[in-house]
């Protein structure tokens, strides 16, 4: 399990990463920032348009089918439904593509932590199902100091780099969990990610935040240093366990409002 580092270190600092790096990290940030926010956009009018014309036809078909619509009509009716629902479950996953790509202004603010839970949640989906049954226990929750932008880009790397440690073939027989709580003592939230994937050998797991390290592809390790450096900046604190065969656990910790 790694723990925070007791020697001060400037905001936004991680060991071992210089300011080049940092630049170049914050830049590629920047860059798919710029994009996800570019394809919200292109999507979202179509998208609009697409949902309009179905409630159109659907309202338009109802009148035709009248109140005894037979199976066939029932059938047709049901269909668009399920269509119009799809929209707007894409409808939904383009509102939480945009809240990743809000841009980044450095500060934390007041928070809500199940906002941005369910903004990753939703981007991951489509990564999480190939691999893993999924659950959740996120109930009442303070907010929290951070900023929303970088907590969603952390959990939705996070729970990807959980799926991406459960090989492909047996979803049902794998589980991805995410667990929240409050400490009202120590006045933290607690955002907890559980895999059964391959998990880390004993080295990787120690150096899983460093940025120098080269870690193994496969084991859900990839971009923790960057995950690292934007909890830290924010107050919080990030802290993994992980054994081979048995998965890992990674644990973000943010300070309540």
């Amino acid at each position: 399990m790694s723990e925070r580092d007791d020697q001060p270190q400037a905001p936004g600092q991680v060991r071992g990463l210089e300011a080049p790096a940092q630049r170049a990290w914050s830049d590629r940030v920047g860059a798919v920032g710029a994009i996800a926010a570019s394809i919200a956009h292109e999507i979202n009018n179509p998208l609009a348009f697409v949902r309009s014309n179905l409630e159109f036809v659907s309202r338009e078909l109802r009148g035709l089918l009248g109140e005894a619509p037979g199976q066939q009509g029932a059938e047709l009716l049901e269909a668009m439904k399920d269509t119009i629902d799809g929209v707007d479950r894409v409808a939904a996953t383009v509102a939480s593509l945009q809240l990743f790509a809000l841009e980044d202004r450095g500060g934390v603010e007041q928070t809500d932590p199940r906002r941005a839970v369910e903004a990753a949640v939703k981007v991951a989906w489509p990564q999480i199902s190939r691999r893993a049954s999924f659950t959740q226990s996120v109930g009442a929750l303070p907010m929290v100091y951070a900023n929303e932008a970088r907590l969603v880009q952390v959990l939705l790397k996070v729970l990807t780099d959980a799926a991406e440690s459960i090989p492909l073939g047996k979803p049902g027989g794998n589980e991805i969990s995410l667990r929240a709580s409050f400490d009202p003592e120590q006045n933290e939230v607690t955002l907890e990610v559980s895999d059964t994937g391959v998990g880390m050998l004993p080295h990787e797991a120690a150096r899983a935040f460093d940025p120098a390290a080269k870690h193994a592809r496969g084991r859900g390790v990839l971009g923790l240093p960057l995950c690292y450096r934007l909890i830290t900046s924010m107050g919080g604190g990030m802290f993994l366990e992980s054994s081979v065969r048995f998965g890992s656990t990674v644990r973000l910790v943010l300070p309540a409002a």
